[in-house]
């Protein structure tokens, strides 16, 4: 009788991973293979091991145990949590966190309401005196309400995202939404005394961890806070721990957690006009936080323009019952529109991995549409609606959309946080000029003109009035004057692309980062910690920028290497200390007030901004460009206002530019 094929190989050949060829011995009978015959190891076959998976159906209705057992085990902790939350609040406690150093933990049990809009509204979820700083002595009842008052007539009129009806005071607020008070009170106070904003701003995160994080609440109040806490962020020891963007995208989460912008688009019954509106401008104020810090990280938008947003925006826009100041919060929406839909796809404003190619057609009319909206939008715009920082907006946008003429040479990531500034290091061929387009130097002009433009306005605010600043806007000059640096370097580095089409001197970085530098240490000492901040990182720009000069004037034999540069990183400062590299332009000292001496700017000292359009640089004239693959040439012309419109030959080839 034959016996059966072997079909599997010996343990030997297995492990090996190689061919097994077995032998019949007498019989028919299996013996040796013939590898392990020549070596002469044991052959032996193992028996077939057969496994039985599971059907689908019984995975899954394991799962289904497995899920309820942990479900059940997750609400037998909860409810020993509360049974201990109620017996932990005592008199005693209460003496002993006031005293304390360290911010108490929440005690008391969480309750909530539904709001007149069907949000869910946070009362008193935790005991008041625990995150109360006039209850825990930081604030007396008049400082406190001091703040408040400060909010209201110099912050909400730079960022009016979270305002007041008139006749608001601090002790409603205070009664009725404590976690909206602390946040306006963090904010306020962090623009004129450091290390009491920085006291609040701890207390305001650790109210977010309990009630957000820990106890899963969410309402219009908290939204309405971390938008206060976003904007007038304070800053942290290092880039790493910045929140802000994590912050904004909570609120924006939140937003549709609750579904209010289905329930201001449904108005239902009970809702007071004034509700309404409010849900409105938060919505508003959740998508230009989102849109905006999107596309200066150049990610991704994950609250993106939707029907419901343009409802909001509509009936924010015609309600005869809207406050002033939220005409600019349409104004500032509309803005950011032009840049997220006209150009966001194709100039790469969402994805800095995407190549953006200025000879496209497609891309071209991307940027003249884009270009020619935000001129509109500009010229369109009230006076009494465009403030300092609405302005400083507008420029940094045109900036942002004229951007892709600096790709040529210098990487898309190193317009991002934390930015990179370093020498061009171009390593096209010789004749590749012929890549460097009109279109470029178009775009470079342009962005050169709305950078300088932007640290003219910045340079033309009084101290108080740049202590009241959002974040958003230091942000902005910081990225104004990385633009100029960047062009400049380019000016003078002997590759790169703009050696010998643009002065050095056009750009004039040197002059705007010692006038910024200067603005921001008199505003410093007043202790305003973003300023303080900022401070540091211009400094840092400043400082590498007079050493690539300094080498750059040496020569080639000379030259150091200057290293590279990410600003952002140099946001470790001591406080206390003395910075003084370039003489008393920069020098300070930074005193940390003390509660009781907190002051006010006036209202009146807010400058007026009149929308205009940007002035090209004036400190070189031209007529006509005259580009070839070896020689660049540049001849004089008496207005440089008309650069745009030149006529540029190259390589025998004329050009149009400014065709818009």
């Amino acid at each position: 009788m034959n016996s059966p094929a072997i079909s599997r190989a010996c343990e030997s050949c297995r492990l090996l991973k190689v061919r097994c060829r077995p032998r019949s011995g007498p019989g028919d009978a299996p013996r040796s293979c013939e590898r392990c015959a020549a070596s002469g190891k044991d052959c032996f076959y193992s028996a077939p091991r057969r496994t039985r998976k599971k059907r689908t159906d019984v995975r899954v209705r394991e799962l289904e145990q497995e899920m309820a057992s942990l479900t059940g085990l997750l609400k037998a902790q909860q409810q020993q949590q509360q049974v201990v939350q109620k017996d932990s609040s005592s008199p005693s406690d209460d003496a002993i966190l006031v005293s304390s150093s360290h911010l108490p933990s929440q005690s008391s049990q969480h309750q909530s309401h539904t709001g007149p809009m069907g949000t869910t509204a946070s009362t008193l979820s935790f005991n008041l005196n625990h995150y109360d700083p006039i209850s825990l002595g930081l604030l007396t009842v008049e400082e406190a309400s001091g703040l408040f008052q400060h909010y209201i007539d110099n912050l909400v009129p730079k960022r009016p995202f979270v305002v007041f009806a008139p006749g608001t005071n601090a002790e409603q607020v205070r009664k009725n939404q404590p976690t909206l008070f602390l946040a306006v009170l963090a904010a306020a106070a962090g623009t004129r005394n450091e290390a009491l904003g920085m006291r609040l701003n701890e207390m305001i995160f650790s109210v977010y961890a309990d009630q957000i994080m820990m106890q899963g609440e969410k309402s219009l109040e908290l939204i309405k806070a971390i938008l206060i806490t976003t904007n007038w962020y304070c800053p942290p020891s290092s880039y790493e721990k910045l929140k802000f963007y994590q912050f904004v995208h909570i609120a924006a989460t939140m937003c549709v957690d609750i579904g209010l912008g289905e329930l201001v688009a449904s108005s239902i019954e009970g809702t007071s006009q004034d509700d309404l509106l409010d849900g409105c401008r938060v919505m508003l104020a959740c998508y230009i936080c989102c849109s905006s810090i999107s596309i200066n990280f150049h990610r991704q938008n994950m609250f993106p323009f939707t029907n419901r947003i343009a409802g909001c925006l509509a009936a924010l826009e015609s309600s005869a019952a809207r406050f002033p100041t939220d005409a600019a919060v349409v104004a500032g929406t509309r803005l950011q529109l032009i840049v997220d839909h006209e150009s966001a796809r194709p100039l790469g404003f969402r994805d800095s991995a995407v190549s953006v190619d200025l000879s496209k057609p497609e891309v071209q009319a991307s940027l003249l549409g884009c270009s020619n909206k935000l001129r509109m939008w500009n010229m369109s715009i009230p006076t009494d609606t465009m403030s300092a920082p609405l302005l400083m907006q507008y420029f940094a946008m045109t900036c942002l959309a004229n951007e892709v003429g600096l790709h040529f040479e210098y990487s898309p990531d190193d317009f991002k946080p934390p930015y990179v500034i370093h020498e061009t290091t171009r390593v096209h061929a010789e004749n590749s000029i012929l890549s460097f387009t009109p279109n470029h130097l178009d775009c470079i002009i342009n962005c050169v003109s709305a950078a300088q433009s932007s640290c003219d306005t910045f340079i033309a605010m009084s101290t108080e009035y740049i202590q009241c600043l959002p974040i958003a806007t230091y942000a902005r000059l910081g990225y104004a004057l990385v633009v100029l640096v960047k062009v400049s370097v380019s000016t003078h580095s002997a590759n790169g692309a703009l050696k010998g089409i643009m002065p050095p001197e056009t750009t004039r970085a040197d002059q705007y980062l010692e006038q910024v530098v200067a603005k921001l240490s008199a505003t410093g000492i007043s202790g305003c910690r973003a300023a303080v901040k900022w401070l540091e990182v211009i400094e840092s720009i400043a400082d590498w920028f007079q050493l690539f000069l300094s080498s750059a004037a040496d020569g080639v034999n000379g030259r150091v290497d200057v290293g590279i540069l990410e600003p952002l990183k140099h946001l470790n400062l001591t406080i206390g200390t003395a910075n003084d590299n370039r003489g008393n332009s920069s020098a300070y000292s930074v005193q940390p007030r003390q509660a009781t001496s907190l002051s006010y700017p006036d209202k009146a000292s807010e400058p007026q901004v009149t929308p205009t359009e940007m002035t090209y640089p004036n400190s070189t004239d031209l007529d006509h460009i005259s580009l070839s693959p070896n020689t660049l040439s540049i001849l004089a012309h008496d207005d440089l206002a008309e650069f745009v419109n030149l006529p540029i030959t190259l390589d025998g080839v004329d050009f149009e530019m400014g065709a818009e």
